[in-house]
């Protein structure tokens, strides 16, 4: 006699299984019945918004760490959350049953169905071998087989997906839907655990717009389905710059045995953590992400490494530790012992940019930090020849008082030099000449741009972007030193300079070009006793002069 099929509160096929084998679920679950006050509570929210659509999102923070949200209102607060009625505003053009009619229609073409049956899969692999498909059709034939595969495999003990059931199909449509609405973006592996957790709660209308919200979001997922990937891969880099901020051995644990974090945490950001055994712990990581956003699969991520660090720092191979990631025990991630660490891990958007222009800076340095040695003559040369200058974007600006610290010192050792000539050019040159000293002292600090060589060196130098009329406003004030020049200073702070100076702002430090003419020889000048008493002798002629005048 066949034993009844069970299944538990969450609709999961309770089966007896190994800890460790691939599909295990843990059915002991640590959530309990909401309260009849929580219950109440929730239901006065979902009812202001009904009326005013707005909402207290401290309010639900507050009430979503208490107890959850309770199961009979989870349709409501999750489009609440969502903010489904302004998203079908922003999607005016799109009507949920033309597209849906039109979905069903495309298929119909092909002799396919919406349930996702071996017969209809092999129908759209013969349509993809149909060299007179056009390639966009091509491209919606292979994500609707791709989709219909993915189908069979999502959630296969949850009994809303056992067998040919309505919500299989429905699963189906709405991914085909995202499809036909967003053909650049497609269907991507992962879409459907978000979509089939969607449906495990809503109908299929309600769900569409769900995902709509989700996948279309900027505070969502928008990205982390893209062909490349662009934003899992930031999100792995952040994950893994703050583990090592915070749980620095274990993130030199990971690094020391060669784990990158797209090895073990794609999964987790693409499925919204429905490969851990615990469906409660899922669904309070997801509702705490539908009212956050998607920082909170960061926050989630980092809790999980905090809860297994012991674990992990024992496992001394590579194959053990991702083996764990992948098969999280429930003894860790069950909803009484990870939520609250989840919740007490403060992570904001602010934390995700300083990341993120930290990772740009090192990513610019790698790409411009590249060892010369290692170049071909031919690219030396082109370097050289063609590419005089270092593009904007890798130009590292510099603070006002670093530039002006340095061309204080440039202007002192300068002093030994005197510039022969009077042509105003020539006080030009002068003044790129101390611009170029200057470079060489905020060399160190603009590390990481392109080299070149300087006009009044040989030493290699970083192309600082210091302006002229910027070194102009910074230099001091400093007697005149040509011979016959007017005792006004050259060098003074003109308030034309400093105002120009002010008025450029961030954008004062951007690339100076290396003036056309050609730097004016110097030399060494021995001041003689007889210089300056012929100076004397000339300056009380000239004192005469004048009171005879007078």
């Amino acid at each position: 006699m066949a034993c009844p099929t069970a299944f538990d509160e969450y609709g999961f096929l309770m089966r007896n299984m190994n800890e460790d084998e691939e599909g295990y679920r843990c059915h002991k679950y640590s959530v309990s019945t909401s309260s009849n006050n929580a219950i109440e509570s929730w239901t006065a929210l979902c009812r202001d918004w009904e009326n005013n659509k707005s909402y207290s999102h401290s309010k639900v923070s507050h009430l979503m760490k208490k107890d959850g949200i309770p199961k009979p209102l989870r349709p409501s607060v999750w489009q609440m959350i969502l903010n489904v009625d302004s998203v079908q505003k922003v999607h005016a053009q799109v009507q949920y049953e033309s597209l849906a009619e039109k979905v069903q229609r495309r298929l119909l073409d092909y002799s396919v169905s919406l349930q996702p049956s071996q017969s209809n899969i092999h129908k759209l692999m013969v349509a993809m071998d149909d060299d007179q498909q056009a390639k966009d059709s091509l491209e919606w034939v292979k994500a609707a087989k791709q989709i219909m595969l993915d189908a069979v495999r999502t959630f296969p003990d949850h009994n809303m997906f056992i067998g040919d059931t309505d919500t299989k199909e429905n699963l189906v449509l709405i991914l085909l839907m995202y499809v036909e609405y967003n053909p650049v973006v497609g269907y991507c592996q992962g879409m459907c655990y978000v979509a089939g957790l969607l449906l495990m709660n809503l109908c299929a209308k309600e769900a569409f717009w769900c995902l709509l919200s989700l996948l279309e979001g900027e505070r969502y997922l928008t990205g982390f389905y893209s062909r490349s990937l662009a934003r899992v891969k930031l999100y792995a880099d952040i994950f893994l710059l703050m583990l090592k901020q915070r749980h620095f051995q274990l993130g030199n644990h990971l690094e020391q045995l060669h784990i990158h974090p797209l090895m073990f945490v794609t999964a987790w950001l693409m499925g919204l953590f429905t490969s851990i055994c615990c469906w409660d712990t899922v669904l309070a990581i997801a509702e705490l992400m539908f009212l956050e956003g998607a920082h909170t699969l960061l926050r989630a991520a980092l809790a999980i490494m905090e809860v297994c660090s012991s674990e992990l720092l024992a496992m001394p191979t590579a194959d053990k530790v991702i083996f764990f990631l992948q098969h999280l025990p429930s003894r860790l991630v069950c909803h009484k012992n990870l939520i609250p660490v989840i919740w007490r891990t403060t992570l904001h958007q602010s934390d995700i940019d300083d990341c993120q222009r930290l990772l740009e800076e090192q990513k610019v340095q790698q790409t411009v930090g590249e060892d010369e040695s290692s170049w071909t003559p031919a690219k030396k040369r082109k370097h050289s020849e063609d590419v005089p200058l270092a593009p904007p974007s890798t130009t590292k600006h510099v603070s006002t008082e670093t530039v002006q610290a340095a061309l204080t010192d440039a202007h002192t050792e300068s002093e030994d030099y005197e510039v022969i000539g009077e042509s105003s050019k020539d006080i030009g040159t002068e003044l790129h000449d101390i611009v170029t000293i200057a470079t060489l002292k905020v060399g160190e600090e603009s590390r990481g741009c392109d080299q070149v060589d300087s006009p009044c060196s040989r030493k290699s130098v970083t192309k600082t972007a210091i302006p002229v009329h910027v070194a102009e406003a910074c230099i001091p004030r400093r007697s005149p030193r040509r011979i016959g020049a007017p005792s006004k200073s050259v060098f003074s702070p003109s308030q034309d300079g400093v105002r120009k100076m002010k008025a450029a702002g961030p954008d004062a430090f951007k690339q100076f070009s290396t003036p056309t003419s050609k730097p004016v020889k110097r030399q060494r000048r021995d001041p003689s006793p007889k210089d300056s008493d012929e100076n004397d002798v000339e300056m009380k002629v000239l004192k005469r002069k004048k009171m005879e005048s007078l």
